[in-house]
């Protein structure tokens, strides 16, 4: 598997679109710094998913996309695509080349596509997951990089690693797992919670279910009265609105009269209204018609200046492109003259190239000769050193095998001095965890202890919030009861204040005369406002006055004629006056009643003056307390009139009636009613603040037991986060406890295994000395012959170099020329195109020029067609105002008469909204009954939900409204006895029972989710453990072979972190230099930092290698014999590894198969030449 292809448009520098292919083995990208050679490292990792501005070096994505350029213009999208050849199946996916393609807008909108199929982020990410090539793995090295993985903080190296072990995945489950743990605690702990405080609420309801259902019966026995007794008052109001009905049907029937009356005279009136409109829409349809030809006039002047503004305009138009048809003309001589200097360009350049082909030549010549005479020096030193190999290598092997048993035992020695440091680092831990269980165990206790305090407190509140919230619905239930009464209160007291006010019940006459009486000083009042009575005794009084209860009481004849003139005058019927000073002032004589009958006189009050009129008035009225008992009298007093305690009148003539005259509108002592219903309503409202003050009082008693209950709640809270939060710390410390245990457990087996190893090094390294001192001996001479060979090598080795140096100047050269000279022959078919262009506008402008001459002839026509139009609609305007003033007078006389007509009719308008006025007065009586009658339907709609059926089968005859009342007190009597009741207990306790049975199901689940997570989780941390290890074991073991390389007598090891968990150590590195003791990474020189680096990186690539690997740069701090080294290195990975070397080294360039150069001709433009070096 290989990275084949790379297409890019609009990234960075690359305005136009770019494609490199890559094949296997080494491919170098060279060019001089500035050219956008970065910019192709920068294009991989983007579209291998990298999110991050910085690492490709801009401040935001948006800066990626082509920014423009003085001659070019900004693109608006940023594409690159990535070809990669699949035939190993390691990319988990059944195509056998994919190809990865994400796009970038200037809107901000990404779009990834795998195989020109959209994907998301997430699915690139998984592709490349722990193959090596993802966007932040080894695949893409820099020369910073170098620095970050040797830096003193290990998190680059560690990240290496990982991604060469593949545990990413499974620190990701982790990570995930931990998270649902930690949600998990979470939820049990608040499902304890509830738990707790629903099992409480369930036995606290337990208790109060048995008097919650003596509560319910005493309760359903209270409703049933409540409701029989609405239903009694119910039946009294609806008798009583029997006779105000019949009334106010009488005064329908006259107001239905008169609106007939009106109805006849409004037909009359709407023909001449008719007529009116008719001459109104022939004044408007002429208006209209006057409006037109303003409108035609306006229409016609505003088409003239149109007209005349569109030749203004084209004249304008014509101006202007005969100057642009001119600029043309001398853009084509200027473009002449810039094609004939590209044309004399474009020959110095052949020429150029020309002679840069046979220096070329001639270079590759002398090359050829140099590399001759060094391959024949090289074959015979090759021969002096054939023979001399086997001894030499037999040499080398026994020291190379010494050096590596003492390396050996040098790292054993330190890995065991370290293994038993850690492994006490570890007793000393152990400890201190015991130590601090104890006390998190002490501490949770502790909380637990708290816990219950608080709960117990909590509890307490709770059962005085019921409590009160109980006594606030009993009080709840009054102040509903109280604001019933004193709505029924107000209602009669407004109905009352409205009948003195409007004067209600009173003939007409009475009430003009009442409503004006700022002009009658000598008025006292009706002689019903005058009198006043007990409440028994007024509607027989009532029946017995008739209608004198209407008559006016004045001091003087003077006055009632005052009276008698203005009620004829106003034209308001019949009226009644007595002047007092006309009523005799003698007494009558008494008619010797028995003591058992009161005289009718003796109840009645009045002012002083009105004694004598009240006396002869109720001359022979007396009260006895029944009907039978005034027949039996009326044998012996034939002349007196009988009244009796239930309303019945006996008069003199043998009449009888009964009942209020009127009707059940009060007319004698209303002033007294009303002030009765005003003290009711004070008292009712006095009461009523009463229960508000007491409802404010219980309120702020719960508010505080509600505050109290917060900050107990809040205390238990806190106190339950604490125990939480110690559960968990005790949590943590078993789990490091057995942690730890296992490491001691680990590290005490690794000790014995060491120990053996170190014995067994030290037996070897006692039998290789000998021979080790007998091959230096003979090393010692060979190395002086060595040299000499190698001083004439390296003569020739110069030469060769000076030689390949200048064929790649060459090379280069002869590039740049023909990349200059594909450029002219841009330009030249650029000015071509532009010279066509410039024709073709002087041919259009021109065809356009005559156009618009002839669309001005055209204009100057229509002008003046449209100014004889003009003058014409003048003409017939004038015509049309004539006639509109002549329909306009015939309309207003026509107006005149309607309003003469409009008079009578209100007249009649007058006499029914009296009528109205009558019906609305009755209308005021029945509702008040039917207020009265919905107020108590509404009742027992709100207590009952049913609606009030007053039928006799629903109605038991034999109980009084006082019989029914002391019932309902008995039974409320039985209900507050039982004191403080939950009405809900019943219904809440069945809810919380299968609540707390509901969450204890939840529980067990959750129980049993929290196991599986942590199982979960330890078989991730083994899996991870062991493969991390083995991974890192490999990869030390290689890095230690591929340093040796590197540096022969020099020696490097990776340790992990001691005293700390495999999966969350960090990545140590120690280097030993030829000669020179262990140092810190950071005193390395450039070139030794490199090389380690490259050491590890390569190492990693032996354990898992990754397909392709960029590196960009990195051989930059090398020197020839080191670059000598990494390029041995680098053909020896190429079998399995793709490489792609940014670089500015000539070694390195060599080395590689295929070259591609990057150039910026134009600036800020880069451009990719490309050339394959056999």
């Amino acid at each position: 598997m290989y990275l084949t292809r790379l297409e890019i448009l609009g990234f960075k520098s690359f305005a136009q679109k770019v494609v490199l292919k890559f094949n296997d083995g080494l491919t170098a990208i060279v060019g001089p710094n500035g050219c956008g050679k970065s910019n192709i490292v920068d294009a991989i990792r983007w579209v291998l998913g990298e999110q991050r501005p910085s690492v490709l070096r801009c401040e935001r994505m948006e800066n990626l996309i082509f920014g423009g350029t003085s001659t070019r213009k900004p693109l608006s999208l940023a594409e690159v695509s990535l070809y990669l050849e699949n035939n190993k199946n390691i990319l988990p996916t059944e195509y056998s080349e994919v190809k990865i393609t994400r796009r970038l807008t200037r809107s901000g909108e990404s779009e990834y596509l795998l195989n020109n199929q959209p994907v998301r982020l997430m699915d690139i990410v998984n592709l490349f997951a722990d193959t090596g090539m993802g966007a932040d793995a080894y695949s893409v090295i820099e020369l910073k990089m170098v620095e970050q993985i040797l830096n003193e903080n290990p998190e680059e190296r560690r990240r290496l690693f990982e991604e060469a072990a593949g545990i990413k995945k499974y620190k990701s489950r982790r990570r995930a797992a931990l998270r649902k743990l930690d949600t998990t605690h979470q939820e049990l702990n608040r499902l304890n919670d509830i738990i707790a405080e629903v099992q409480k609420k369930v036995n606290s309801l337990s208790r109060q279910v048995g008097k919650a259902r003596r509560y319910h019966q005493f309760k359903q026995a209270l409703s049933e009265k409540q409701l029989q007794l609405y239903r009694v008052k119910l039946r009294s109001l609806e008798e009583a609105l029997v006779p105000l009905n019949a009334e106010y049907d009488e005064v329908s029937h006259v107001r239905d009269r008169l609106n007939a009356e009106i109805h006849n005279d409004e037909s009359k009136l709407a023909a001449q209204q008719t007529r009116a409109v008719d001459l109104e829409q022939a004044f408007r349809r002429i208006a209209n018609q006057l409006y037109q030809q303003e409108e035609a006039i306006r229409n016609l002047r505003g088409d003239i200046q149109l007209l005349k503004q569109r030749r203004e305009s084209l004249e304008e138009r014509v101006a202007e492109h005969r100057q642009e048809v001119a600029a043309h003309r001398e853009r084509q001589k200027k473009q002449q003259q810039e094609r004939a200097e590209l044309i004399e360009q474009q020959k110095r350049l052949e020429a150029d190239a020309k002679r840069a082909e046979r220096n070329y030549h001639q270079a590759v010549e002398q090359q050829n000769e140099a590399e001759a005479a060094y391959q024949k020096l090289r074959e015979q030193h090759q021969a002096y050193v054939q023979r001399h190999l086997n001894q030499l290598q037999a040499a080398e092997e026994v020291r190379e095998t010494y050096r590596v048993y003492q390396a050996r035992l040098q790292e054993l020695l330190q890995r065991l001095a370290r293994k038993a440091e850690a492994n006490q680092r570890l007793e000393e831990q152990r400890r201190e965890l015991e130590q601090g269980l104890g006390k998190a165990e002490a501490d949770l206790a502790a909380l637990v202890k708290d816990e219950e305090i608080y709960r117990r407190e909590l509890e307490q509140v709770n059962r005085s919030q019921e409590a009160n919230a109980v006594q606030a619905q009993a009080l709840r239930d009054e102040l509903n009861r109280i604001q019933g009464e004193l709505e029924t209160a107000r209602s009669r007291q407004e109905f009352l204040a409205n009948l003195i006010r409007q004067h209600q019940g009173f003939s007409e006459s009475v009430q003009y005369v009442l409503s004006h009486r700022d002009r009658f000083p000598g008025l006292l009042d009706t002689l019903a406002n005058l009198i006043d009575c007990p409440e028994q005794v007024r509607p027989a009084l009532e029946r017995l006055l008739g209608e004198k209860v209407g008559t006016l009481v004045v001091r003087s004849v003077n006055d009632a004629r005052q009276v008698l003139a203005a009620v004829k005058e106003a034209k308001k019927g019949s009226v009644s006056v007595v002047p007092l000073e006309l009523v005799p002032r003698e007494d009558l004589p008494d008619h010797g009643f028995p003591g058992s009958v009161q005289p009718l006189l003796a109840q009645v009050n009045g002012p002083p003056e009105l004694k004598p009129l009240l006396a002869r008035l109720l001359a022979g009225a007396c009260l006895v307390e029944h009907l039978e008992q005034a027949l039996s009298l009326r044998q012996q007093f034939p002349q007196a009139t009988f009244l009796t305690a239930s309303g019945h009148v006996l008069f003199p003539w043998g009449e009888i009636t009964v009942g209020r005259f009127g009707g059940d509108i009060p007319i004698i002592g209303r002033g007294k009613a009303l002030e009765q219903a005003s003290r009711a309503v004070d008292a009712l409202s006095e009461k009523l603040n009463g229960l508000n003050d007491q409802l404010e009082q219980l309120a702020r008693e719960q508010r505080a037991l509600h505050e109290k209950r917060a900050h107990f709640q809040q205390y238990l809270a806190e106190v339950e986060k604490q125990k939480h939060q110690a559960e968990k710390k005790r949590d943590q410390q078993l789990f490091e406890k057995t942690r730890l245990d296992e490491l001691l457990e680990e590290g005490r087996l690794e000790l014995a295994d060491w120990e053996n190893q170190k014995a067994e090094l030290e037996r070897q390294l006692q039998e290789l000395s000998p021979r080790v001192e007998q091959f230096d001996l003979a090393l010692n001479r060979y190395q002086a012959e060595e040299q000499e060979h190698q001083q004439k090598l390296r003569a020739l080795e110069d030469e060769l170099k000076q030689r390949r140096e200048q064929v790649q100047q060459c090379q280069l050269k002869m590039l740049n020329l023909s990349a200059r000279e594909k450029e002219l022959r841009q330009q030249l078919h650029f000015l071509d195109k532009s010279e066509q262009e410039s024709a073709a506008a002087i041919a259009r402008r021109e065809t356009e020029i005559e156009q618009m001459c002839r669309q001005i002839e055209q204009l100057n026509q229509e002008i003046a067609d449209k100014e004889a139009t003009l003058e014409q609609t003048l003409r017939v305007r004038d015509g049309v105002e004539k006639e509109k003033n002549a329909v306009e007078k015939d309309f207003q006389e026509l107006k005149s008469q309607i309003q003469l007509f409009e008079q009578e009719v209100k007249k009649k308008q007058r006499l029914l909204n009296q009528a109205r006025e009558r019906l609305q007065q009755l209308a005021l009586q029945r509702r008040e009954y039917q207020v009265r009658i919905d107020s108590i339907r509404e009742q027992i709609r709100e207590q009952f939900g049913q609606d009030a059926v007053t039928s006799p089968a629903d109605l038991d005859e034999t109980l009084s409204e006082q019989q029914l009342q002391e019932e309902i007190e008995a039974l409320q009597k039985k209900l507050a006895s039982l004191g403080e009741v939950n009405p809900l207990a019943i219904r809440e306790h069945e809810e919380e029972k299968k609540r707390l049975e509901f969450l204890q199901e939840q529980q067990a689940d959750v129980l049993e989710a929290e196991k599986r997570l942590l199982e979960t989780i330890r078989k991730l941390n083994k899996t991870a453990r062991s493969q991390f290890l083995e991974t890192f074991n490999q990869i030390n073991e290689n890095f230690k072979r591929v340093f040796h390389e590197f540096f022969d007598a020099g020696s490097a090891e990776l340790y992990l972190e001691e005293g700390k968990d495999p999966l969350e150590a960090s990545v140590e590195i120690a280097v030993t230099m030829k000669g020179k003791k262990l140092r810190s990474l950071s005193l390395l020189s450039a070139g030794e930092k490199t090389l380690t680096a490259i050491s590890m990186l390569f190492a990693i690539y032996l354990v898992k290698p990754s397909p392709f690997c960029i590196l960009d740069e990195v051989d930059a701090p090398l020197d020839d014999v080191n670059i000598g080294r990494f390029l041995r290195a680098l053909k020896a990975f190429s079998k399995d590894t793709q490489f792609i070397l940014v670089t500015h080294n000539k070694k390195t360039m060599e080395a590689t198969e295929t070259l591609y150069g990057v150039t910026m001709e134009e600036p800020g433009v880069s451009k990719i030449v490309s050339v394959r070096v056999n």
